[in-house]
């Protein structure tokens, strides 16, 4: 199941100028298919898990249990309507009407950044973990998980988005190049 929440408020920022709504929502939608591809996941695995996992409590075991969590919490995050999706990435571009063409890799690296940089933020953060608990992720694991859950989410979603956010820059730039085919 796909949840919606909305994080809009997280990514008030800058108004990247030259970027249409169409285009916005077309690196959103493009965001939101890496982040959840089998390949997408993995890489993500692979780039978390060890510092997240040097901050669990042993009785998390979470180097046996980070993959499956992962993989489920990034389906809920980065939903079509999640953290990429247009209402919450372009929401301040799309109130206004634009008739440009394609996208330049300024404007796609400026979104994406603007919005990966935000995941950096503690309020934000707190936000999201919050909402995941009220939306009942923490149920998909079983009402005797429970806890344990929550205590995994309080820990492994700051840590994500903190890495997430601090190494932007090292895949921004060929993402908007390969997957938008920016101009």
């Amino acid at each position: 199941k796909m949840y919606k929440f909305v994080i809009a408020f997280a990514l008030v920022g800058t108004t990247v100028a030259e970027l249409s709504c169409e285009d916005c929502s077309m690196i959103g939608k493009a965001a939101t298919e890496a982040f959840t591809s089998n390949d997408g996941i993995a890489a993500e695995i692979e780039l978390l898990m060890d510092q997240v996992c040097s901050l669990a409590p042993a009785e998390l075991e979470c180097e046996k249990n980070f993959p499956e969590f992962w993989t489920t919490l990034a389906f809920w995050i980065f939903s079509p309507d999640g953290w990429f999706g247009p209402e919450n990435l372009c929401g301040d571009v799309c109130t206004r009407k634009s008739f440009l063409g394609a996208p330049t890799c300024d404007d796609c690296s400026a979104k994406m950044q603007e919005s990966v940089g935000a995941m950096a933020d503690e309020e934000i953060q707190v936000t999201v973990v919050s909402k995941l608990i009220e939306l009942g992720f923490c149920d998909t694991w079983g009402p005797e998980n429970s806890e344990a859950c929550k205590t995994g989410l309080e820990i492994v979603l700051p840590e994500s988005m903190n890495i997430i956010a601090a190494t932007g820059d090292q895949w921004i730039g060929d993402f908007c190049k390969t997957t938008i085919e920016c101009m």
